[in-house]
């Protein structure tokens, strides 16, 4: 399918999808006289129905999330929220956001509070929540028996929505008290902050934060990969802290991605955020559509696919463009394999591909070995690539 799919194309596409009457319509007719219209018509409707079969699982009304759907890509378009990703890979940003409509959707629109079902790949370790006197409870578990433990303390559990902290929790005459949560390879989990941010962290990263924010600044600390949605508070900057970089803002959404021996990347979704380098005052300011990537030496500042960094908050792998060595590195994260290269010159071949993060190693990787270009073999825990 060709890239580059504007706005109106996307949106015809779905108008003609919703309303079969008008197929016979003159101007549908020649819209559709155009190869790449059809290809763009066929995608979004096999799509369709992946959405419409998992809405069937879940017991939830496909309509009305369709519905969502076609609004928020007018008001995206129209507010100019993500308008790098628009362009260049409109088709691709359609296809993902239907297939994963269901979960994504209903955490956007739900105003009851609730956050959306967790995800941990079958034979994971299991989440963990370390607290500050050393305790450890298992989160994503179907075993869970602390929820009255930590329920005293004003914390909400949920084996299968998150972690949420209350605002009870504010208590000045105890010491401050930081919790850890730990997420293993083939895993993610949510997290509701004191002060009502949210937080989806990645396969292999680790969160440390307060309990209770009460200083000015409401700082958290990060290994690994994490999507926050600050909550608003201008007299409360929200700061996260990597091992190298410092990120603040007033409220937005972003991504940190800051797994060691990899380059740092700081993706801004919607609002602001000021990057420095740690114990540096000087810094970047970041726009919707722009990341700040730091590989030990300086902050680098560009308009990026916003895509390739968040895709994995909304259940997908997606590259497009991407080094094979940087695809399997990610892939390796979630399902736990090294890498042996026959050929090392592989490395910097480049793939574009989107894969369901549900899906087997085996289905995922099949899609590269599709390409023709080499061959990947999975045995146990260790994946070989050759030509």
């Amino acid at each position: 399918m060709q890239d580059g799919f504007k706005d109106k194309d996307i949106e015809f596409a779905l108008h003609v999808l919703q309303h079969v009457e008008c197929h016979d319509d003159r101007e549908v007719k020649v819209w559709l006289e155009e190869k790449d219209h059809r290809e763009l018509l066929e995608e979004l409707r096999r799509f369709r129905e992946a959405g419409m079969r998992e809405a069937e699982s879940l017991n939830v009304d496909e309509n009305y999330q369709w519905r969502l759907l076609e609004r928020r890509m007018v008001a995206r378009k129209r507010k100019n929220h993500i308008r790098h990703v628009v362009t260049g890979v409109a088709a691709a940003i359609t296809i993902l956001i239907v297939a994963s409509v269901i979960i994504y959707y209903q955490q956007k629109e739900n105003t009851s509070g609730e956050i959306p079902q967790l995800a941990l790949r079958a034979g994971t370790d299991v989440v963990k929540l370390i607290t500050g006197k050393g305790e450890e409870y298992i989160l994503a578990s179907s075993t869970l028996n602390d929820s009255d433990t930590l329920g005293s303390q004003g914390i909400v559990i949920d084996s299968v929505g998150g972690l949420k902290y209350m605002r009870i929790l504010h208590d000045t005459t105890r010491p401050e008290e930081f919790h850890t949560i730990l997420v293993p390879c083939g895993g993610e989990y949510i997290l509701v902050l004191d002060d009502g941010t949210r937080v989806w962290i990645n396969s292999e990263s680790e969160l440390r934060y307060p309990v209770a924010f009460r200083d000015s600044v409401r700082k958290v600390y990060l290994k690994g990969e994490a999507y926050f949605e600050v909550k608003r508070d201008e007299k409360h900057p929200f700061v996260v802290e990597t091992s190298e970089l410092c990120t603040r803002v007033l409220g937005t959404e972003f991504n940190v991605q800051s797994y060691e021996r990899r380059e740092v990347n700081i993706t801004l979704v919607e609002g602001r955020v000021a990057v420095n380098k740690n114990g540096n005052g000087a810094g970047v300011i970041l726009k919707p559509g722009e990341n700040a990537s730091y590989n030990g030496d300086s902050l680098y500042v560009e308009s990026v696919d916003v895509l390739k960094y968040v895709s994995w908050k909304e259940g997908f792998f997606y590259y497009n463009n991407v080094r094979l060595e940087d695809i399997l590195s990610e892939l390796g994260r979630w399902f736990d394999f090294t890498v042996f290269y026959q050929n090392p010159e592989v490395k910097d071949y480049r793939f574009k591909f989107w894969a369901n993060r549900k899906d087997t190693v085996e289905q995922v990787l099949e899609r590269l070995n599709e390409t023709g270009k080499l061959q990947i073999e999975v045995r146990g825990k260790t994946v070989t690539v050759s030509l």
